[in-house]
C-alpha cells in the first residue's frame, strides 16, 4: 500500500530501473508515470499512443538494455479509451520486458465484476505489476496499492522510497477500500448500472452533435478544442445545475 498510486508508480520505476535499464512508456500516460520516469537514471522511450509497431520497432532498437519495462496505464484518463494490452504483453514477453499497468481508471469500472483492463484482455495472469488507486471508482479518500509476485513485493517493500520514507494509510481509508472491493465481488448491479448511464449518456452527447473521444470505458471527453471556451461551457452548465468538469492545457495537450 502507498499513500497514493502516483507515490506507487514513482516508487516501482525508480526501484526497479537505473543505469543501463530501459523505460518504454506510452505517450498519454499519467503524469505519475511521467515523473518517475524522469527521476530515474534509465533511459525513457515515450512511443506514440497506443502504438503497437513503434513500441516494438522502439523494443527492438533497445533490445541489449539490462533490464526493459513496459509501463502504460489501463484506461488513459483524458482519452478514456484502453491500452490493448493482449499486444503489450505479447511484446513484453517476446524481449523480456517487466511489464507494468496503472489501472487508476480501470479497476471498478472495466472487465468481468470491475476486475480492470488486464481481465479485460485475458492477460491479468501475464502481467507482472499492476498499480492501482482506491480514491477513484472505489469511492477512498486517497491511497494506492501495487500487486505483483510475492519476491517483488517483499523486494519493493524493503526498498521502494516512497512506500518507506512515509506514514502508513489511515485505517478508515483501508476499510473504505476493503468494503468496496466485497461490494464489487458480491453485487453486480452497481457494475451493470454505471455501464447503462455510460452507454445512454454517450449516446445522447453524440446524438446532439458533440464530438467524444474514448468509447472503451466510463470516461467520456467531450472535446471542444478551446480551452477558455470549455471552461466558459463548464460555469454556464454548473449555473444550470449540470456539474461537469472543464480540462484544459497543459493536463490536456
Amino acid at each position: 500500500l502507498y499513500s497514493s498510486c502516483s507515490t506507487a508508480n514513482i516508487g516501482v520505476i525508480d526501484c526497479l530501473m537505473t543505469d543501463g535499464d530501459v523505460i518504454f512508456s506510452d505517450q498519454f500516460n499519467h503524469a505519475s508515470i511521467i515523473d518517475g520516469c524522469r527521476i530515474t537514471k534509465a533511459k525513457t522511450v515515450v512511443y506514440p499512443h497506443n502504438d503497437m509497431k513503434a513500441l516494438e520497432k522502439a523494443l527492438k532498437e533497445n533490445d541489449g538494455a539490462r533490464r526493459k519495462m513496459i509501463i502504460t496505464d489501463g484506461v488513459f484518463s483524458m482519452e478514456g479509451d484502453t491500452a490493448p494490452l493482449d499486444i503489450v504483453v505479447e511484446l513484453g514477453e517476446r524481449f523480456k520486458a517487466i511489464i507494468v499497468v496503472d489501472e487508476s481508471h480501470a479497476t471498478g469500472v472495466v472487465g468481468r465484476g470491475g476486475i480492470g483492463t488486464g481481465e479485460l484482455y485475458d492477460v491479468q495472469d501475464r502481467i507482472d505489476i499492476f498499480t492501482g488507486t482506491f480514491g477513484k471508482a472505489l469511492g477512498g479518500a486517497g491511497g494506492g496499492y501495487l500487486c505483483g509476485s510475492r519476491d517483488m513485493t517483499d523486494y519493493l517493500y524493503h526498498r521502494s522510497r516512497p512506500f518507506i520514507f512515509t506514514n502508513a494509510l489511515p485505517p478508515a481509508t483501508v476499510a473504505v477500500g476493503i468494503a468496496a472491493l466485497d461490494i464489487l465481488e458480491n453485487d453486480s448491479q452497481c457494475l451493470e448500472t454505471l455501464w447503462d448511464n455510460t452507454r445512454y449518456f454517450r449516446n445522447a452527447l453524440e446524438n446532439i452533435g458533440l464530438k467524444l473521444l474514448g468509447g472503451e470505458s466510463p470516461i467520456i471527453p467531450v472535446l471542444i478544442g478551446d480551452t477558455a471556451k470549455a471552461y466558459q461551457m463548464s460555469n454556464e452548465l454548473f449555473d444550470l445545475g449540470v456539474f461537469i468538469t472543464a480540462i484544459g492545457y497543459p493536463v490536456v495537450s
